[in-house]
């Protein structure tokens, strides 16, 4: 049996993360000496995890609205209106939206995020994923949900060039390209690593793209990232704009304005 992970009041996920790690760092050497272990099964013998109970029935005065029902609550301005493009009721997997981008084809892209803010130890592997959503009859609303990639972690960011996306998944940040033609990433390439990650709040995101090629992206509190690139690590903590440059996969980082 395991024994208890340091102080009682320790979280029981970091024990179980321990705990998962102990038994790879085993088939590891295990592997070195021909032999193997079967981890999924030393997994099953970790300590469990505590059900936590939902909070939703107590806060049913903060449920969310759909469609109609949400429309009615809004007051807008005079000359604008708002009209529904897709919501979870018709495609769930866009459930825990993070950011989005229309293309020049009219389509709307969105990174979800289902594993926010992180995933149970134990649990399959994170599934978040990059949508397209698409009007294909032209009645303003979304009528076909396709996956451009899965089994992303944290895809807090992403911008759209001609060469395919470029996505934040901490601490790397990733070029998805579709070689075939066929809508859905076939190629994940690491263009720039070394961005920090330990809350999911700040890392790299806010993809915004310049006339000329270049993008940016925004980090914030809490990280301190050390990227590598060609011309050497590019070493920032705290609040900070990196603009890069996909022709030449460089990043620079410029200080952030740190006015409230």
């Amino acid at each position: 049996r395991w024994k208890p992970f340091g102080n009682v009041n320790y979280p029981e996920e970091i024990e179980k993360l321990r705990q998962l790690a102990a038994i790879r760092d085993r088939a590891i050497w295990a592997a070195l000496r021909g032999k193997t272990i079967d981890s999924p099964a030393a997994d099953k013998t970790t300590r469990p995890l505590t059900p936590i109970p939902t909070n939703a029935e107590s806060r049913r005065q903060n449920r969310y609205q759909y469609g109609k029902d949400a429309l009615s609550h809004f007051t807008m301005a005079d000359g604008y209106e708002i009209e529904l493009f897709a919501s979870e009721s018709e495609f769930p997997e866009l459930a825990n939206p993070v950011q989005l981008s229309f293309d020049n084809r009219g389509r709307l892209w969105i990174s979800t995020m289902p594993s926010y803010p992180h995933f149970r130890p134990g649990d399959p592997r994170p599934n978040d994923k990059l949508l397209i959503l698409e009007d294909t009859d032209g009645d303003g609303k979304a009528d076909k949900c396709a996956v451009y990639a899965d089994k992303l972690h944290v895809p807090v960011g992403f911008e759209l060039a001609p060469e395919g996306v470029y996505i934040s998944q901490p601490p790397n940040l990733i070029l998805l390209r579709d070689k075939d033609g066929d809508g859905r990433a076939d190629s994940r390439e690491i263009m720039l690593a070394g961005f920090d990650s330990p809350d999911t709040h700040h890392a790299a995101s806010a993809f915004c793209a310049d006339p000329s090629g270049a993008f940016f992206l925004c980090e914030g509190l809490f990280h301190h990232t050390n990227v590598e690139s060609a011309y050497g690590p590019r070493s920032r903590r705290q609040r900070r704009i990196f603009p890069l440059q996909p022709a030449t996969a460089t990043a620079g980082a410029n200080r952030a304005n740190q006015h409230p």
